[in-house]
């Protein structure tokens, strides 16, 4: 089944909201226990050193300030997930791992190209002065070329070289990038076992997988995280990262010092 990029983004989004809502409700439980608490408290209640209150005063003091730390904290986690949401869904990157990057990308390029065409024409005709040829140009204008023919203190009149070098430095970027997701896209989808360990170079969702037949040690998995790059897919069941080679590479590191563990021995079994 081929990977649904937006559908899972969408997801991520939907997810994160359901945390803001989750945590927003989570802190406003707490300080209200808080409340809840001081309010069986008169204002301005010293504590009664000595009297058979003041163990009952102290424990309540330690309540309420437990449920405002965690009031808080549950506040900061819900910030959090809106700064997420907004970066999600402000973000037009073209993600490599997006069915339709090779063609968004072609899109992004030929707009870049087009563009560099343009400042370069542009340029010969302010040179020439020939502004009828100029305002054939796709993207020429009677405001653009008067602002164009007003002389920079440091460049000049028209587009200066950095515009032009910048822009191009970004479609050989570019354009580097499309070469390399058409090799990628070349890779052969493998399923080989190492170690116990199903290795999954997954094509069709774009990911290296590692599956183990049974949940790995916290070493192991903080090993994954920390080191090799891995994060653990609840929807694949497996611990997975970008299908790259540099995901290959991690993949078979890991797995050189990997030690599965030991099956255990039966000890109710006879000895004979």
């Amino acid at each position: 089944m081929k990977h649904n990029y937006e559908e899972h983004k969408q997801k991520r989004i939907d997810n994160a909201k359901n945390q803001i809502e989750k945590n927003k409700k989570q802190s406003a439980a707490f300080f209200k226990k808080a409340d809840d608490i001081a309010s069986y408290i008169p204002p301005g209640q010293p504590i009664l050193i000595g009297h058979h209150s003041e163990k009952k005063h102290r424990r309540a003091l330690d309540q309420i300030h437990n449920a405002m730390h965690k009031g808080v904290e549950a506040s900061q986690k819900a910030e959090y997930y809106e700064s997420r949401v907004k970066a999600m869904e402000a973000n037009e990157s073209i993600s490599s791992d997006d069915p339709d990057a090779i063609e968004k990308l072609q899109g992004k390029l030929d707009a870049l190209q087009s563009i560099q065409q343009f400042m370069k024409d542009t340029n010969k005709c302010i040179k020439k002065q020939d502004k009828e040829k100029f305002l054939a140009l796709d993207y020429g204008t009677e405001k653009l070329w008067d602002k164009l023919n007003i002389p920079d203190r440091l460049h000049g009149n028209g587009y200066p070289r950095y515009k032009l070098t910048n822009n191009n430095a970004n479609i050989r970027r570019i354009s580097q990038r499309i070469a390399y997701l058409k090799q990628e896209a070349k890779r052969i989808p493998t399923d080989t076992m190492i170690k116990g360990v199903r290795v999954l170079e997954n094509t069709y969702v774009g990911r290296l997988q590692l599956i183990f037949p049974d949940k790995p040690s916290y070493e192991i998995r903080q090993q994954l995280k920390k080191k090799w790059g891995f994060r653990w897919a609840e929807t694949e069941g497996a611990w997975q990262r970008q299908l790259n080679n540099n995901a290959v590479y991690a993949a078979t590191e890991f797995l050189k010092t990997y030690q599965p563990p030991a099956i255990p021995i039966n000890t109710t079994a006879s000895n004979t």
